[in-house]
């Protein structure tokens, strides 16, 4: 089994070691800061039950794939490491968010729903808490969730049992490259030999990436969350408008998400945004008005500007694998595309299985 360095200690990258681990490879994983304390932590757990049906078909396949895998996994986890992340098939509400609300339902043809029209009732027997004055939604009944931070708690966990070495607060700065190889990644504490290396790094990627040559189109996108705590949970699907959503979860927290804003690596944040934030849930669920207001924060996500992830080999390199640019779906495609990265490392002479996905090296060497 080949010896494997994961660059990137977020729930992709983790999930990625754990696959390896099971399948007997030798594993590390380092990051620049702690464990899943980026994109992966401040995400809300959404895990919705396909893709847009105008997404690349690799990508369809990529997203049914890893929502048929959540169910299991969760209960491996759960079973390895005693740590539940309370995976739950809750459902989603989509409210238009468009003038073309016959679009919006189209790109969902491919996966179980109904359309609800004119019909505050039915709404309200789903979400007893939604506002009357919502009345048409897309019923989509086999959505998700998880939380985030007992699922990184999980996968840490799992890896650390299954003999992973776990590299905490150690970056990783560039490769060392022999030929078509890369032999080493340099870091902050001493280079790393492996055989296969892979990048999952985030929104960090692409400035790892130029020293070999490949010139990622990821860039940081910061969203903000607000999280309101109920005395009970006040409503169970998620609920979701646009890029927008509430997550209710059992114990009564709802979080309430998310902007899209494009700073650089500026994470924290504004008055504007959560006071946006704020009117939308109140708008959406009125007895939030009167919840408790627990946290805010926000996470930088791996935006590709090509609209869908890098998964696969590196275009110029044999041993280097690349998982990232996931955006707002990293922790819901994150078990599929481990299977796929696994399945790469470890039957490096067979072809992709979504080519559509394959990283594109935009330098001028590869022009």
């Amino acid at each position: 089994m080949p010896d494997v360095v994961v660059i990137g200690g977020g729930v992709v990258g983790l999930t990625i070691a754990y696959e390896l681990a099971q399948s007997g490879a030798q594993v590390s994983v380092l990051d620049r800061t702690e464990f899943g304390r980026e994109a992966s932590w401040a995400g809300a757990g959404m895990i919705p039950p396909g893709a847009s049906a105008h997404a690349p078909q690799s990508l369809q396949s990529l997203s049914i794939a890893a929502r048929a895998r959540w169910p299991q996994l969760s209960a491996e986890l759960r079973e390895l490491t005693g740590v539940d992340n309370e995976f739950a098939e809750c459902g989603s509400l989509l409210f238009p968010a468009r003038e073309n609300w016959d679009e919006e339902i189209a790109e969902w043809s491919g996966v179980p729903h109904t359309v609800i029209t004119d019909d505050p009732v039915t709404l309200k027997e789903l979400a007893p808490t939604l506002s009357p004055k919502h009345g048409t939604a897309l019923h989509l009944p086999t959505a998700a969730q998880v939380r985030n931070p007992p699922h990184l708690r999980a996968l840490t966990a799992a890896c650390e049992k299954l003999g992973v070495t776990i590299l905490p607060n150690r970056e990783a700065t560039g490769f060392r490259q022999a030929g078509s190889q890369v032999t080493e990644v340099e870091t902050s504490d001493g280079n790393v030999a492996a055989d296969c290396f892979v990048v999952a790094a985030g929104a960090w990627s692409t400035d790892l990436l130029k020293s070999t040559g490949v010139e990622l189109d990821v860039e940081p996108v910061r969203g903000q969350i607000r999280m309101f705590k109920c005395e009970q949970q006040p409503f169970i699907p998620l609920l979701e408008v646009g890029p927008r959503y509430l997550v209710p979860r059992a114990d009564g927290r709802v979080l309430a998400g998310s902007t899209e804003e494009w700073v650089g690596f500026e994470k924290h944040t504004t008055p504007k945004g959560m006071e946006e934030l704020h009117k939308f849930a109140i708008d959406l669920v009125p007895c939030l008005a009167e919840a408790t207001v627990e946290l805010t924060w926000s996470g930088l996500r791996p935006y590709s500007r090509r609209g869908f992830p890098h998964v696969g080999r590196a275009p110029n390199l044999e041993n280097l694998l690349i998982a990232t640019g996931h955006f707002r779906a990293g922790l819901s495609l994150s078990p599929a595309t481990a299977l796929e990265v696994r399945r790469m490392v470890l039957e490096p002479e067979t072809g992709p299985t979504y080519p559509d996905l394959l990283p594109e090296s935009n330098s001028p060497s590869n022009h």
